[in-house]
């Protein structure tokens, strides 16, 4: 695998594969690479910078929902819909979708895979591209929104940011607006 791995990184000018590289890498055994990874690992310790708990940033996004007479436009609530084909084991794509829940006025991006980084990256597209001043997210639970990558970006442009109450798929920023019936009236 180390060979192959080379040559396709040498075919791509990423390293150079000189002969010598070459006829090493065809050779050794698995146990030389385990010796030789192993004093690497003792040489250099890097130190590891783990992210923030999922617990931490669950506590500092609020459980909230938009007021139901909410008129003030720039309330945006954010969702990911996922095209499986019927089976949600593997990498697929999804479709990042922001709603403004005042105006209705909504975009949409695709996104392969749920990574936070990517939907990171989606949610700051779409904000920077939007008509007009934003003041709140709302998403569900979900790990790909409660990051610290869109909390820091939250809090950077002081958008409210608020989520879901947890096992609640349907639940909506604006679940508790009154619906209105045309058999009521």
């Amino acid at each position: 695998m180390l060979l192959e791995t080379a040559e396709l990184l040498a075919k791509h000018q990423e390293i150079e594969l000189t002969e010598e590289h070459w006829q090493h890498l065809s050779s050794i055994s698995r146990a030389t690479l385990a010796r030789m990874l192993k004093s690497s690992r003792q040489v250099r310790r890097m130190r590891t910078i783990w992210p923030k708990k999922a617990s931490y940033i669950k506590s500092q996004i609020p459980i909230k929902s938009y007021e139901w007479q909410e008129k003030r436009p720039g309330a945006l609530e954010i969702d990911l819909v996922e095209h499986n084909g019927g089976s949600s084991l593997g990498h697929f794509a999804y479709t990042l979708s922001v709603v403004d829940v005042v105006t209705g006025y909504s975009r949409r991006r695709a996104v392969l895979g749920r990574g936070q980084v990517g939907v990171h990256k989606e949610i700051k597209r779409i904000v920077f591209e939007w008509p007009y001043a934003i003041w709140g997210i709302h998403t569900d639970n979900g790990s790909e929104f409660l990051s610290a990558h869109v909390l820091k970006y939250c809090e950077q442009n002081c958008f409210q940011f608020t989520r879901s109450r947890p096992y609640k798929k349907n639940d909506s920023p604006m679940s508790n607006r009154k619906t209105f019936n045309m058999y009521d009236a």
